[in-house]
């Protein structure tokens, strides 16, 4: 029977005291898991909790994923729409006077 364990990094501040999950040990290594809690432990002497960090950074990525999906997305209907704006557009000039 295989025991799984949690890699965990206890980061002390003033008041508490916060444990940072590396992820489960066969999923990641212990070197990578030291790795991380150095990172951590660099970040608390700079002032910066790793907790708020991590869950900013992975927002930060999201949004950064979403931009290039709604260009994609943008940029595809465009292109392929081309002639179906230009039929509105020339529609709306002709019938209301509207320019797009």
């Amino acid at each position: 029977m295989a025991v799984r364990r949690r890699p965990v990094t206890q980061l002390y501040s003033l008041w508490q005291t916060k444990n940072l999950c590396h992820g489960a040990y066969p999923a990641i290594s212990l070197k990578k898991a030291r790795v991380q809690r150095d990172k951590a432990k660099a970040l608390v002497a700079d002032g910066i909790d790793p907790v708020q960090y991590r869950a900013a950074s992975k927002s930060r990525q999201a949004e950064a994923a979403a931009n290039i999906v709604f260009r994609m997305i943008h940029k595809n209907f465009v292109i392929g729409n081309q002639r179906l704006i230009d039929f509105i557009s020339n529609l709306l000039k002709s019938s209301m006077g509207l320019t797009v």
